[in-house]
């Protein structure tokens, strides 16, 4: 409930906001992001006057080939870079969360229940 109210209003201020036209900007994107998983990233220009560069980068201070080991979590860094030809427009950093996906074991037998000293069919 509070998320689409928030993206609401956040929308409104945007639209209120219109009147300059100042290049604006909102990037929206998941505080958590699951290992294994496709995560998306949401970005919305408004009053855009001429070509700008984006570029989205996920950072972590000591960089190697395993991203997350087995039931370890670690905080990287998304790094948002927005430029035009002559300038840099915004450039920012933000924690993100990233975790293992968890492993989920389903059993399906052939009734729902039974008496102790039963076996499945065989």
């Amino acid at each position: 409930m509070r998320a689409p109210a928030l993206l609401l209003a956040l929308t409104l201020f945007l639209v209120i906001d219109e009147a300059s036209l100042e290049l604006q900007y909102m990037v929206i994107f998941p505080a958590v992001i699951h290992h294994f998983q496709e995560e998306k990233l949401c970005i919305h220009f408004s009053s855009v006057t001429e070509d700008v560069h984006l570029a989205v980068t996920l950072e972590v201070e000591t960089w190697s080939q395993t991203v997350v080991e087995k039931d370890s979590e670690e905080v990287f860094f998304l790094h948002v870079l927005i430029h035009s030809s002559d300038n840099v427009l915004f450039e920012g950093y933000k924690k993100v969360l990233v975790m293992p996906q968890k492993s989920i074991i389903l059993i399906q037998t052939d009734k729902a229940f039974y008496k102790p000293g039963e076996t499945g069919e065989e």
